[in-house]
């Protein structure tokens, strides 16, 4: 399945936002600059910008350099020149301050999902620049965004953009994930798929029909796509945000409990006059099952580092471990 141009437009985030902004999370768009894309795209050392060490540099004073290289290549110059972005640094500061201390980001399609082990607190808040600059380098998937956006034809036909959007501690399993083909509601997953919610089949066909009623209400017809999927999450009974619209496509949308094949033949076999939805949750709990955001785990080398103390970050942990290897090679070098 071809993914068309028109799609991705109509699903990265400053395209869709203005459009349903009563509807979703309040956030706020920053465009990434030319320079900003060639450092995230570097294939190198892990050097943070002079914005962050400033930020940070009472804290780290003793080890000023140790937050720049986390290589440590023995070819590779001693000096490791930071880069500077003023303005688009002072724009997240200004942006993690609107929308009150914490936020969740992304990029114009993805969310640094696998990223998510780097921070602190082991998940996508965000509360300074430093997190947000760590999951921006560490994340496999916006580098995927960022080259999607730059491959795009015309050329730059979707400019490359963070989204910042106000932190909610949501409930999982009040998450849905929803395909629509050919303008029409045809499929409803939960979107924690691999847990078993009690509360979802007691209340399975109201959620279905409060879940229709919104899209009939506020997302049809007011989509430049025809297929596509959103996510959202309900809220209450009757309120339901929208989390973010995806691209009907096997490339890009996982089907969670649905297949690519399922749902393909829901669209040959649709019938305009007597749209269906199948609404499909976990039956039963079905135990342990493998996370699937584990081969996006974090190094054994940080787990063995913060194993002794959770609330340590990521740059006291790069610190004692730059320590630690000094004090190694220079033992070796006496021996």
């Amino acid at each position: 399945m071809l993914i068309q141009t028109s799609d991705l437009e109509a699903c990265s985030f400053q395209n869709w936002y203005p459009v349903f902004k009563d509807h979703t999370i309040n956030s706020i768009i920053i465009s990434i600059c030319k320079d900003v894309v060639s450092y995230l795209l570097e294939d190198s050392t892990l050097v943070l910008p002079v914005e962050v060490c400033s930020s940070t540099s009472n804290k780290y004073s003793d080890h000023e350099g140790d937050c720049l290289d986390f290589d440590h290549d023995e070819e590779a110059p001693s000096e490791v020149k930071q880069p500077s972005f003023p303005a688009f640094s002072k724009a997240l500061k200004d942006g993690i301050n609107q929308l009150g201390g914490e936020v969740f980001m992304k990029l114009n399609w993805s969310a640094p999902v696998d990223a998510a082990w780097i921070t602190p607190t082991k998940s996508l808040k965000c509360t300074t620049i430093e997190d947000i600059y760590l999951l921006l380098k560490s994340s496999d998937l916006l580098v995927k965004d960022l080259m999607c956006s730059m491959q795009q034809q015309p050329p730059r036909s979707v400019n490359s953009c963070i989204v910042l959007r106000k932190w909610q501690n949501m409930d999982p399993g009040n998450e849905f994930r929803c395909f629509v083909c050919k303008q029409q509601l045809i499929a409803i997953s939960q979107r924690d798929y691999k847990v078993y919610y009690v509360h979802l089949a007691q209340s399975k066909y109201q959620i279905m029909e409060e879940i229709a009623k919104f899209f009939k209400e506020k997302i049809s017809g007011n989509f430049p796509v025809p297929n596509y999927t959103f996510d959202v999450v309900r809220h209450s009974s009757n309120k339901i945000q929208i989390i973010d619209f995806g691209l009907f496509n096997p490339k890009r949308t996982m089907p969670l409990l649905f297949t690519w094949g399922d749902l393909c033949a829901k669209e040959r076999n649709l019938n305009a006059e007597i749209p269906t939805i199948e609404f499909r949750i976990l039956g039963e709990d079905p135990g342990i099952l493998p996370n699937p955001h584990a081969h996006y785990g974090i190094p054994q080398d940080f787990i063995s580092m913060r194993a002794d103390g959770n609330d340590s970050s990521v740059m006291d942990c790069v610190v004692e471990e730059v320590e630690n290897q000094g004090l190694r090679e220079a033992t070796e070098d006496d021996s």
